[in-house]
């Protein structure tokens, strides 16, 4: 059975496609080093034109905190990657507002399993925020929606994102939140699980 949604619960965040003057990519998770957060942060060093991006971590658990924040520091993005911290729903959800692209996990290749159900992606799909991982998730089918980047520990092209993201459709938003609903929602998971 895969992790649901209660729709009701999960505000729709994405009726507009933001602009990508400034691009905007946020992760949130209790940290740890396979959420490959650290792929991003690098990438982001790497990138060219780092000064439209902005990376905004939701999250305190340590010892990854420190360890992101090193990664930081060491890679001179202070201006791009901003910590935030615990927040409440309410404080993501007004965050999740201006965010172009959310991030779930890059490195679940690290723990030796690259499946895995997040709730999260479930969360991002309902809110209606295209996202980008890494892993296999079979609740999803290569959706138009995700962003997939490699099980390993190459290098992310944000180029190919932001390209990505710009072609995606302008109803892209409702059609991620009606896929979300179609099969995520815990009434028409209970009743496929009630039915087998």
């Amino acid at each position: 059975m895969n992790n649901g949604v209660d729709e009701s619960r999960v505000k729709f965040l994405g009726s507009n496609k933001r602009d990508v003057t400034r691009f905007t990519f946020a992760g949130i998770a209790n940290l740890m080093y396979w959420h490959g957060y650290d792929r991003l942060i690098n990438a982001i060093a790497e990138y060219e034109h780092k000064d439209i991006i902005t990376f905004y971590i939701v999250g305190d658990t340590e010892p990854e905190y420190s360890r992101l924040k090193k990664l930081v520091h060491d890679k001179g993005v202070e201006n791009q990657v901003h910590f935030l911290g615990r927040m409440e729903d309410d404080e993501i959800n007004k965050l999740l507002e201006e965010v172009n692209v959310c991030v779930d996990a890059l490195g679940r290749h690290r723990s030796g399993n690259n499946n895995n159900s997040s709730i999260k992606s479930k969360e991002y799909a309902a809110m209606g925020i295209p996202f980008i991982k890494s892993h296999v998730d079979d609740a999803f089918d290569n959706e138009f929606f995700i962003y997939q980047v490699n099980a390993d520990e190459s290098d992310i092209n944000i180029s190919e994102i932001i390209l990505w993201y710009k072609k995606l459709p302008t109803d892209f938003a409702s059609k991620e939140r009606n896929f979300a609903i179609d099969n995520f929602s815990w009434t028409k998971i209970l009743k496929n699980a009630l039915d087998s």
